[in-house]
């Protein structure tokens, strides 16, 4: 009996989108790291203000500005954020239909002949290349898409129900919720923590000030750091942190895991081919939504 459908084995589309998502993923956030590296590190050359002369300073605190607006240009014009998210938005919805298909879920029911199932997943694949944008038409420029119906997805199509309902159950309901489950643990953790660190970075500036304060008025001429980097710095973890979207994806996670709970809880009265293809198209409509959302909050 056939126990899985691995990632591999999914049409080479999914393969190609997920490969490049991560690429352009890795890509955005180098940019936005740079900016924001550039920018700190600009303002902190002014405390080296008494260590060398103010042309040198002044010349390298030119050069960071433009690098780091040179690094803003670039976000702001070829938006690789948006090519990620239609490239993941593509890969998770070539995925959705992928399962519908081998699971004889709308519109591959089992009435259908292979023929026919075969030239509407062909169809939709198609269509899914002419909703994503710029992205999509570049990679379909590029990509040797190879077979769009593989071997494996047929050898799944045609085994029984109940082979049918233990790969659904264990490779895409238990695989998703623990991945919704994990992914809305990692970004809690991280949301804490970069709270925690942007307060301890204002109350070092606020520490810092209070200190320079207390020297300017005992008449020291000795020179302290100053806080204005720190400030620059908590400005660009807040960025970072935004840019991240923490927080509101460990909401979002944490109620998407709640819902794959329930369908979870319903696949069990799931007793014959007409449920099953009914319940399917219910969880990859589910399953969808979260990727929907957050291409759509990024329009």
């Amino acid at each position: 009996m056939r126990k899985t459908l691995a990632l591999t084995e999914f049409p080479n589309l999914f393969v190609i989108a997920d490969t490049a998502a991560g690429k352009m993923q890795k890509r955005y956030f180098a940019l936005l790291y740079l900016q924001y590296f550039l920018l700190t590190a600009a303002s902190g050359l002014t405390l080296f203000s008494a260590l060398t002369d103010r042309t040198t300073i002044l010349v390298g605190y030119l050069s960071l500005l433009l690098l780091a607006s040179l690094f803003s240009i670039i976000l702001a014009m070829r938006r690789p954020n948006q090519d990620w998210y239609s490239m993941r938005a593509l890969a998770e919805s070539c995925k959705t239909i992928t399962w519908r298909f081998v699971m004889r879920a709308e519109p591959f029911e089992a009435s259908e002949t292979i023929e026919s199932a075969r030239l509407k997943f062909a169809d939709r694949l198609h269509g899914l290349l002419s909703v994503h944008g710029r992205a999509s038409t570049a990679l379909v420029q590029s990509a040797d898409f190879g077979d769009i119906v593989t071997l494996q997805m047929e050898e799944i199509r045609d085994l029984t129900l109940e082979e049918h309902k233990s790969i659904y159950l264990e490779n895409r309901i238990r695989d998703q919720l623990h991945w919704y489950q994990k992914k809305a643990a990692y970004n809690k953790r991280m949301a804490n923590l970069f709270s925690v660190i942007v307060v301890l970075v204002y109350l070092g500036a606020i520490g810092l000030t209070i200190t320079q304060l207390l020297q300017d008025h005992s008449g020291s001429e000795t020179i302290l750091w100053v806080s204005e980097p720190l400030l620059v710095l908590a400005a660009a973890i807040l960025g970072i942190a935004q840019a991240k979207r923490y927080a509101e994806l460990a909401t979002s996670y944490t109620l998407t895991a709640l819902e794959i709970q329930k369908l979870e809880l319903d696949f069990k009265a799931v007793e014959d081919e007409a449920a099953m293809a009914e319940f399917v198209s219910t969880a990859e409509t589910a399953f969808s939504r979260e990727h929907i959302q957050w291409l759509a909050r990024q329009a």
